[in-house]
């Protein structure tokens, strides 16, 4: 009588077991976001520097920024990447449309910006899906910053 106790109960565990193993495994596999692949706030800091060095090195782009301060811009790019990217900040600049609307920034110079975003995510690390994801979120901006007509 012992030894069948003994068994029901390690029975009775092992079922307990298989029940509850699935649904802690569907818990813990939540998929990384973007903002995690890039490495988190020390990630996007590192990207959007590098990113801004490359910009300011661009004779296209540099204009833009002659009477700007590009600290000021690189700090709310930071808040606007992490934001745009899954992480724990939210965007508190003003809306992207009315900074950029007297700027007269062509398609054709906003594909320049989002080419330097590319490669600076490559020199990262961060290619394929995972830029094209990076592209995605900002191409959402696009019509706010740029002052092209399309007919």
């Amino acid at each position: 009588m012992l030894i069948y106790v003994n068994y029901l109960i390690f029975n009775l565990s092992d079922f307990v077991l298989s029940i509850t193993e699935p649904i802690n495994t569907m818990s813990q596999e939540e998929p990384e976001s973007i903002y995690e692949k890039i490495g988190g706030a020390e990630g996007i800091a590192g990207l959007v520097d590098e990113f801004y060095e490359s910009i300011m090195s661009d004779e296209v782009l540099k204009p833009y920024f002659k009477h700007a301060s590009v600290g000021k811009i690189i700090i709310m790019q930071k808040e606007f990447f992490a934001a745009a990217t899954g992480g724990p900040r939210t965007y508190s600049g003003r809306p992207l449309k009315d900074i950029h609307k007297h700027m007269g920034i062509s398609r054709y110079e906003f594909d320049r910006y989002v080419g330097h975003l590319v490669k600076a995510l490559e020199t990262r690390g961060i290619t394929g899906e995972d830029s094209r994801e990076v592209v995605a979120l900002i191409n959402i901006y696009a019509d706010e910053i740029t002052t092209d007509i399309i007919n």
